[in-house]
């Protein structure tokens, strides 16, 4: 008769294999230990529609010339600038130059996501609506740019009352923002949205406000976003907490671009 201790001691390295492959596909991957990272696509919904509404809504504005939408054409080109110029306040260089990836071979043949590439969405400047699954996307942009970690980030845009009746009051930017990261064998290893409000309010009268107010509000919540994202990803970098000893934060040279 076998001891059953004997199967146990077989059970428990099986379990400790097991868990351990568990813990690493929760891991939180860094961008210091994903290197070199690249942005593959910044996507947003064109158009702003009031939180919980859509284009179906906006003819019953009362004002409908003024105040059906707004439109963020504009808007996902800002956030892209933000972005770039946020790794270079923040020392994070250890990524590929934007015009040297989408340049590259493997960008112009990477697989297009046709449920984002409608008219419904934009993206931003230079950038192609590129299927994250693309396995074979992946395993060519690594190979030819050493790309380690895809970064594909979705954006969704809209305007949220915050205090008063209907579209007369005050309201605030509100944004939704995914980040996906895709390692070079073409597997996620990285998905998270997060929500943020603007701090400020705008006013709204009847459906008609200031939209150059509102933008701005959009662009300094999108690079708040960011930076939660950028303090999750990036843990020992200085630029989000005191500086670890050892580690001695250099200011990069030249363009992102």
């Amino acid at each position: 008769m076998k001891n059953p201790l004997s199967r146990l001691w077989v059970i428990i390295p099986l379990f400790a294999v097991l868990a351990a492959g568990c813990a690493s596909l929760r891991k939180t991957p860094q961008l210091s230990s994903n290197l070199p990272f690249g942005i593959i696509s910044l996507v947003s919904n064109r158009d702003i529609y009031w939180h919980g509404e859509g284009p179906q809504n906006s003819r019953n504005s009362p004002n409908p010339e003024k105040a059906k939408y707004s439109k963020a054409d504009q808007l996902i080109n800002d956030a892209d600038e933000i972005l770039w110029n946020l790794f270079l306040k923040t020392f994070i260089t250890a990524y590929d130059g934007k015009n040297l990836l989408v340049e590259s071979e493997a960008y112009a043949n990477g697989g297009i996501d046709r449920r984002l590439n409608n008219d419904n969405n934009v993206i931003a400047s230079g950038y192609r609506y590129i299927n994250y699954r693309d396995k074979e996307f992946a395993a060519n942009l690594a190979q030819e740019r050493g790309v380690k970690g895809g970064v594909y980030i979705t954006f969704n845009f809209s305007k949220k009352m915050a205090s008063g009746v209907g579209k007369y009051g005050s309201f605030r930017a509100a944004v939704d923002m995914q980040v996906l990261i895709v390692n070079e064998e073409g597997n996620v290893i990285y998905r998270k949205t997060r929500s943020r409000e603007s701090d400020e309010k705008i006013s709204v009268s009847f459906g008609v406000y200031n939209n150059e107010e509102l933008m701005e509000l959009f662009r300094i919540t999108i690079e708040e976003l960011y930076l939660e994202y950028l303090a999750e990803l990036d843990p020992n970098n200085p630029f989000f907490g005191p500086p670890q000893e050892g580690i001695i934060p250099v200011v990069p040279t030249g363009s992102p671009f």
